[in-house]
């Protein structure tokens, strides 16, 4: 059984091999990962807009006394490889799972979703169902989107908005 839960947003942290991000092979490119804790599950951590690790740190490190935790950073974001041109949410989450799985990251996931991030670890787990056990959803954007706040996104934060519309667009 799997465990969905949402909440406001947090600030959040990131991890890797003693505290140093590495560089993973995820098939068709290279994603920069953090990894550290132990423990028979991984909890994996998706950020928002940025997707950068340091997004993680606070978090991750105190998880990191529990649990495996991962954080990295997507395609096109901070060290790891350009976007693909064919990108998209799918393939992203592709690409995540194969990273995970050369980082020595077995499954079962926690999927730890902030932001946008939210909305790809759901895509990952309908992709992997059998390698998830529950989903932590922080600030999930809402698939309806109302006119004012498109409007203000709009005015405001113009670049977000285009590639939150593209990324709405590769579902």
């Amino acid at each position: 059984p799997s465990l969905v839960l949402s909440a406001g947003a947090v600030s959040t942290a990131a991890v890797v091999w003693g505290g140093v991000p590495h560089e993973v092979n995820a098939g068709d490119g290279r994603l920069r990962l953090l990894r550290i804790g132990q423990g028979s599950q991984t909890v994996v951590l998706e950020s928002d807009l940025t997707g950068l690790i340091e997004d993680w740190w606070p978090v991750q490190r105190e998880l990191a006394r529990s649990v495996r935790v991962v954080a990295y950073e997507r395609a096109g974001r901070g060290g790891s490889s350009p976007m693909p041109s064919s990108a998209s949410a799918k393939g992203a989450m592709r690409q995540l799972h194969t990273a995970l799985l050369n980082a020595h990251a077995p499954p079962p996931y926690l999927l730890v979703g902030a932001g946008l991030g939210a909305s790809l670890v759901r895509v990952f787990a309908s992709l992997y169902p059998n390698e998830v056990g529950g989903l932590v959803l922080l600030d999930p954007p809402q698939i309806e989107t109302s006119t004012e706040a498109m409007d203000w996104l709009r005015q405001n934060r113009p670049e977000q908005l285009a590639e939150i519309e593209e990324w709405l667009k590769k579902y």
